[in-house]
Protein backbone atom coordinates (compact mmCIF):
# COMPACT_ATOMS: atom_id res chain seq x y z
CA UNK A 1 0.00 0.00 0.00
CA UNK A 2 1.45 3.27 -0.93
CA UNK A 3 2.22 5.62 2.18
CA UNK A 4 2.91 9.73 2.17
CA UNK A 5 1.60 12.78 0.61
CA UNK A 6 1.86 14.10 -2.95
CA UNK A 7 4.97 15.99 -3.51
CA UNK A 8 4.51 16.29 -7.15
CA UNK A 9 2.71 15.38 -10.36
CA UNK A 10 4.98 15.23 -14.01
CA UNK A 11 3.57 15.26 -17.43
CA UNK A 12 5.09 14.87 -20.78
CA UNK A 13 5.68 18.10 -23.15
CA UNK A 14 7.08 17.25 -26.16
CA UNK A 15 9.77 14.83 -25.53
CA UNK A 16 10.50 16.04 -21.80
CA UNK A 17 8.73 15.36 -18.62
CA UNK A 18 7.55 18.54 -17.08
CA UNK A 19 6.87 18.35 -13.22
CA UNK A 20 4.74 20.92 -10.87
CA UNK A 21 4.73 20.75 -7.32
CA UNK A 22 1.56 21.26 -5.09
CA UNK A 23 0.71 24.56 -3.24
CA UNK A 24 1.89 23.45 0.64
CA UNK A 25 -0.99 25.38 1.97
CA UNK A 26 -3.93 24.34 -0.21
CA UNK A 27 -2.49 21.35 -1.98
CA UNK A 28 -3.52 22.52 -5.40
CA UNK A 29 -1.66 22.96 -8.30
CA UNK A 30 -1.55 25.73 -10.63
CA UNK A 31 -2.20 25.88 -14.17
CA UNK A 32 -2.08 28.26 -16.57
CA UNK A 33 -5.35 28.50 -18.73
CA UNK A 34 -4.84 31.47 -21.12
CA UNK A 35 -3.52 31.39 -24.34
CA UNK A 36 -1.62 34.46 -23.95
CA UNK A 37 -0.23 33.10 -20.21
CA UNK A 38 -1.71 35.75 -18.43
CA UNK A 39 -3.96 34.03 -16.01
CA UNK A 40 -3.34 30.96 -13.79
CA UNK A 41 -6.01 28.90 -12.13
CA UNK A 42 -5.44 26.39 -9.12
CA UNK A 43 -6.64 22.81 -9.23
CA UNK A 44 -7.15 19.78 -7.06
CA UNK A 45 -4.38 17.58 -8.42
CA UNK A 46 -7.25 14.88 -9.05
CA UNK A 47 -9.32 17.57 -11.61
CA UNK A 48 -5.61 19.14 -12.50
CA UNK A 49 -4.82 15.27 -14.26
CA UNK A 50 -8.10 15.07 -15.90
CA UNK A 51 -7.96 18.92 -17.16
CA UNK A 52 -8.00 18.33 -21.13
CA UNK A 53 -4.80 19.79 -21.53
CA UNK A 54 -2.95 17.17 -18.76
CA UNK A 55 -5.27 14.03 -19.45
CA UNK A 56 -3.39 13.02 -22.76
CA UNK A 57 0.24 13.75 -21.42
CA UNK A 58 0.53 10.66 -19.80
CA UNK A 59 0.23 12.30 -15.65
CA UNK A 60 2.60 10.63 -13.10
CA UNK A 61 1.50 11.46 -9.32
CA UNK A 62 5.13 11.01 -7.14
CA UNK A 63 4.74 10.31 -3.69
CA UNK A 64 6.75 11.45 -0.32
CA UNK A 65 8.13 7.92 -0.57
CA UNK A 66 9.94 8.61 -3.78
CA UNK A 67 7.36 5.93 -5.11
CA UNK A 68 5.85 7.03 -8.68
CA UNK A 69 2.17 5.97 -9.80
CA UNK A 70 1.05 6.40 -13.25
CA UNK A 71 -2.15 7.81 -13.58
CA UNK A 72 -3.75 6.47 -16.64
CA UNK A 73 -3.14 2.51 -17.42
CA UNK A 74 -0.40 2.53 -20.18
CA UNK A 75 -1.32 6.43 -20.67
CA UNK A 76 -4.27 5.90 -22.27
CA UNK A 77 -6.73 8.52 -20.55
CA UNK A 78 -9.70 5.76 -20.72
CA UNK A 79 -9.03 3.82 -17.66
CA UNK A 80 -7.89 5.79 -14.29
CA UNK A 81 -5.68 3.61 -11.92
CA UNK A 82 -7.85 2.84 -8.73
CA UNK A 83 -4.85 3.03 -5.92
CA UNK A 84 -3.80 6.43 -7.97
CA UNK A 85 -7.18 7.87 -7.58
CA UNK A 86 -7.56 6.65 -4.24
CA UNK A 87 -4.34 8.67 -3.27
CA UNK A 88 -5.26 11.99 -5.00
CA UNK A 89 -8.95 11.99 -3.24
CA UNK A 90 -6.99 10.81 0.14
CA UNK A 91 -4.37 14.18 -0.73
CA UNK A 92 -7.45 16.53 -1.44
CA UNK A 93 -9.47 14.87 1.44
CA UNK A 94 -6.42 16.17 3.95
CA UNK A 95 -6.23 19.60 2.62
CA UNK A 96 -10.14 19.92 2.79
CA UNK A 97 -9.86 18.72 6.58
CA UNK A 98 -7.21 21.43 7.36
CA UNK A 99 -8.97 23.85 5.83
CA UNK A 100 -11.96 23.40 7.84
CA UNK A 101 -10.41 23.36 10.73
CA UNK A 102 -8.35 26.77 9.81
CA UNK A 103 -11.93 28.49 8.92
CA UNK A 104 -13.33 27.48 12.41
CA UNK A 105 -10.27 29.53 14.34
CA UNK A 106 -11.11 32.41 11.94
CA UNK A 107 -14.62 32.48 13.15
CA UNK A 108 -13.73 32.36 16.29
CA UNK A 109 -11.67 35.35 16.16
CA UNK A 110 -14.03 38.80 17.06
CA UNK A 111 -12.30 41.45 15.44
CA UNK A 112 -13.32 45.49 16.88
CA UNK A 113 -13.00 48.04 13.96
CA UNK A 114 -15.05 51.15 13.77
CA UNK A 115 -17.69 49.94 11.77
CA UNK A 116 -19.44 47.42 14.44
CA UNK A 117 -19.18 49.82 17.26
CA UNK A 118 -21.64 51.30 18.96
CA UNK A 119 -22.15 54.83 20.32
CA UNK A 120 -21.65 53.54 23.97
CA UNK A 121 -17.89 52.26 22.86
CA UNK A 122 -16.61 55.22 21.55
CA UNK A 123 -17.84 57.18 25.19
CA UNK A 124 -15.69 54.21 27.10
CA UNK A 125 -12.92 55.20 25.31
CA UNK A 126 -13.10 58.94 26.31
CA UNK A 127 -14.66 60.10 22.69
CA UNK A 128 -17.49 62.24 24.36
CA UNK A 129 -20.19 62.67 20.90
CA UNK A 130 -17.75 61.49 18.61
CA UNK A 131 -19.55 60.73 15.71
CA UNK A 132 -22.40 63.37 16.94
CA UNK A 133 -19.96 66.27 17.46
CA UNK A 134 -19.62 68.59 14.40
CA UNK A 135 -16.60 71.13 15.90
CA UNK A 136 -19.17 74.34 15.48
CA UNK A 137 -17.64 75.87 18.33
CA UNK A 138 -13.91 75.29 18.00
CA UNK A 139 -13.74 77.54 15.27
Amino acid sequence: MTEGKIVKVSFLVGDERRSLIPNKRSGKISLDTSTLGLTNRFYTIYDFVNHEKIRDRDPVVTLSSGEKLRVFKGGVPTYMMPQTEGVMKKHEQNFMTKQNVLNKVKTKKKEYNLDNKTVDDYNSYGYDNYPFDDYDDVF
